[in-house]
């Protein structure tokens, strides 16, 4: 009798979260890869950062039957994306995927549990998934150069955006142009310029993405700049998620959020969840019920007809705690 294993791949435009556990949900490795974000970082990065993923296979039995479900970034937004990233993951992991989904879904599948709602991913990027039904619909997720508002890059991009007005002198100066400007260490405007176009395309978007704690630090010092940009991306988001219960005529929805600036910046946050109230007041909002990754051992449950009941729900929520601290380095990525 062939032993069955689940693997679970949450592929981002900064990082990449893996699990791999048996049938009966007993976590045999974690691992953490950088980004597989094809538009944004490249098919090279994506290929090398699925490479390192087969590591995780060495203590599986040669003729296992591997079930696996793997949240790509960029799925569904160009031309035959499916096919094309299937194809990548086959020649570089040697693993035909049960289930390419979007991140998003995976997201929703971990947020919701897969019940009627919505889930929105604020992170590098930004996007809304809900489903009532047997109907979906997504908001947002245009990429960096035309969409993204309300992600860390949107909030490090116009952070940046509204240094140089200050240094510029198109804007009275705030606390918020010493301390940027300090924090990255540079001197002068053409360190900063430098900085930001000397870096290819492929790494850009990263190190912007990472000047939003800065913001989120300038914000907790009373920065009225940062505090703006954090209440618009807070609104921004929630226009995200509204669109799609509107679309699904969801009167009361279950909306479910992940990704680090919901979870880790309280003006976005409070701003973000204030206007969905706002707007609808029978909402239900939540932080995801498990990590993401997980949400790819819920899809494929689903798939394989197993029901998610009080037993199940606890082991997936160890599964979830565990991978918490891997993504936080409380303890390393490797086996459980």
């Amino acid at each position: 009798m062939k032993v069955e294993y689940l693997f679970s791949v949450d592929a981002g435009g900064s990082k990449t979260l893996a699990l791999l556990t048996t049938f009966d949900l007993e976590l045999i490795s974690v691992s953490k890869a950088g980004p597989m974000n094809v538009l944004e970082n490249g098919e090279k990065v994506v290929r090398k950062n699925l490479k390192r993923l087969t590591k995780m296979f060495e203590r599986v039995p040669k003729g296992s039957v591997v079930r696996s479900c793997f949240g790509m970034p960029a799925l569904g937004e160009f031309q035959d994306s499916e096919s094309y990233l299937k194809k990548i993951i086959v020649e570089e992991i040697g693993l035909e995927p049960e289930l390419v989904v979007n991140d998003v879904v995976m997201g929703w599948a971990a947020g919701t549990v897969g019940k009627d709602g919505v889930h929105v991913v604020a992170g590098t990027g930004t996007m809304a998934y809900g489903r009532r039904g047997s109907q979906e619909c997504r908001s947002g997720g245009w990429g960096s150069l035309i969409g993204d508002e309300g992600s860390a890059y949107d909030i490090g991009r116009e952070t940046l955006r509204r240094v140089c007005r200050q240094i510029d002198g198109r804007e009275p100066e705030t606390l918020l142009k010493d301390f940027v400007m300090g924090k990255l260490r540079f001197q002068n405007w053409w360190e900063l310029s430098n900085w930001v176009y000397s870096k290819p395309f492929s790494k850009r978007r990263p190190i912007i993405a990472a000047v939003a704690r800065l913001t989120n630090e300038a914000a907790q010092l009373g920065d009225e700049v940062a505090l703006e940009i954090l209440s618009n991306a807070g609104r921004e988001i929630a226009l995200c998620v509204l669109a799609v219960a509107r679309r699904l005529n969801l009167e009361a929805p279950l909306v479910s959020y992940s990704g680090g600036v919901l979870l880790e910046n309280r003006f976005v946050r409070n701003e973000f969840e204030r206007f969905i109230v706002e707007t609808v007041p029978n909402a239900q909002i939540q932080q995801a019920v498990f990590h993401p990754v997980v949400g790819g051992l819920v899809l494929l449950l689903k798939r394989l007809k197993v029901d998610i009941d009080e037993f199940v729900m606890k082991k997936l929520k160890s599964i979830s705690d565990h991978c918490q601290k891997v993504e936080k380095g409380a303890v390393l990525s490797g086996e459980a």
